[in-house]
C-alpha cells in the first residue's frame, strides 16, 4: 500500500530508481523498460514501488495494456531527467580527459528541445576546449550530410527514405502516438485531417499505414518537414499529428483507440556515423552526452 502522507524530510531519491522509472515513463511498460536499464522486470517494479512510498503518491496509473503517468508522476519526469543530467555531468566531470579540437553533429528537430540542450551545455562546461557545431532538421537531410562527410555523426528516425544500416546503433524507442489539442474537435471530424512530416519521414509512413489499414477516412491537411509546422496545426486545432509521447507540449493530448484511431508502433531513434575517422575521442565523449540526455540508453565505446 503507497503512504499517502508525503515524503519524510530525510527522504532521499535513489539514481538507479529514478532511471528505472524513466525508462518506465518513456516504454509505457516494466518489461521493456527492464530490459533497458539492465534488470528484472521484478526489481524494476520494486523500484517503482520504493519510489511511490517515498514520495507518498502513487506515479502510475497501471492499466491492462500499460502505464501511464499520473499528474504527479509528470512532475516527477522533469525532476528525473534534471537529476540525472546533473549527476552523469558530476561524474563525467571527475572522468573526462581533456579533450580538444571540433565535432559535428546532426540533431532531428523534433528532439532539439530542452532535454538535448541541456545536454549540449553540459558537455561544453566538461569539455570547454571542443568546439561543437549543431545541425537540425529532418532525417533525408542529414543523412546526406553524413554522406557528404559535413558531420561527424548524427541522431536520425531511420525507416522510410532513410533505411535502418547494420552500423546504426538504437540509442531511443518510446510510443509513437497521436496528438492533438487539449479540448479540440480536429479529430471528431469526419475525414480526419492530419498534420505529418515531408515524404521520407518515419512517422510519416506509419501513420499513413496505420490510417489505411483502419479503414478511417483522412486527408493531410498540412505537411512540414520541421515538429514547429505539426506543433502549429495542433495548436490551431486544424489537424492531428503523430509524435513521440516524450515531446508532447502540455496543452496538447494523446488520442488512442478510444477515439477511433489506430496505433501507431513506437519512433526509435539511432546513432550513426560518417565513418571511422569520424569516431574521435571527442567525437565520442559528445555521442555519449547526447544518448545520456534521452536517459535510458547505454554509453557507446570506443571503436
Amino acid at each position: 500500500m503507497i503512504c499517502m502522507l508525503g515524503p519524510s524530510a530525510a527522504s532521499t531519491l535513489d539514481i538507479d530508481a529514478l532511471r528505472a522509472f524513466l525508462a518506465v515513463a518513456d516504454s509505457g511498460g516494466v518489461t521493456s523498460a527492464a530490459e533497458r536499464v539492465g534488470r528484472t522486470p521484478a526489481a524494476v517494479s520494486m523500484q517503482l514501488k520504493k519510489l511511490e512510498e517515498i514520495l507518498g503518491r502513487p506515479l502510475f496509473d497501471r492499466r491492462p495494456r500499460g502505464m501511464a503517468l499520473t499528474r504527479d508522476g509528470e512532475q516527477l519526469r522533469s525532476y528525473a531527467r534534471r537529476i540525472l543530467t546533473i549527476h552523469t555531468e558530476a561524474v563525467a566531470a571527475f572522468r573526462a580527459p581533456a579533450l580538444s579540437g571540433s565535432v559535428r553533429v546532426g540533431l532531428i528537430d523534433d528532439f532539439g528541445g530542452v532535454q538535448l540542450t541541456e545536454a549540449l551545455s553540459a558537455f561544453s562546461r566538461i569539455h570547454p576546449d571542443v568546439e561543437v557545431s549543431v545541425a537540425l532538421g529532418p532525417t533525408e537531410d542529414l543523412f546526406k550530410r553524413l554522406e557528404r562527410g559535413e558531420l561527424d555523426f548524427s541522431m536520425l528516425t531511420p525507416g522510410c527514405a532513410t533505411p535502418w544500416l547494420t552500423e546504426d546503433a538504437l540509442i531511443h524507442e518510446e510510443p509513437l502516438v497521436w496528438t492533438g489539442l487539449c479540448g479540440g474537435c480536429a479529430h471528431e471530424r469526419d475525414v480526419l485531417p492530419v498534420a505529418l512530416a515531408a515524404s521520407g519521414c518515419a512517422w510519416r509512413k506509419q501513420a499513413i499505414e496505420a490510417l489505411d489499414r483502419s479503414g478511417r477516412a483522412y486527408r493531410i491537411a498540412y505537411t512540414s518537414e520541421y515538429y514547429i509546422g505539426q506543433k502549429a496545426a495542433i495548436s490551431a486545432d486544424l489537424a492531428i499529428a503523430p509524435l513521440p509521447r516524450s515531446i508532447v507540449e502540455p496543452e496538447f493530448v494523446v488520442l488512442g483507440p478510444e477515439h477511433g484511431l489506430p496505433t501507431l508502433g513506437t519512433s526509435r531513434i539511432a546513432l550513426r556515423w560518417a565513418g571511422p575517422d569520424h569516431r574521435t575521442p571527442a567525437a565520442e565523449a559528445l555521442a555519449n552526452e547526447l544518448i545520456a540526455g534521452f536517459g535510458s540508453a547505454p554509453s557507446l565505446a570506443v571503436a
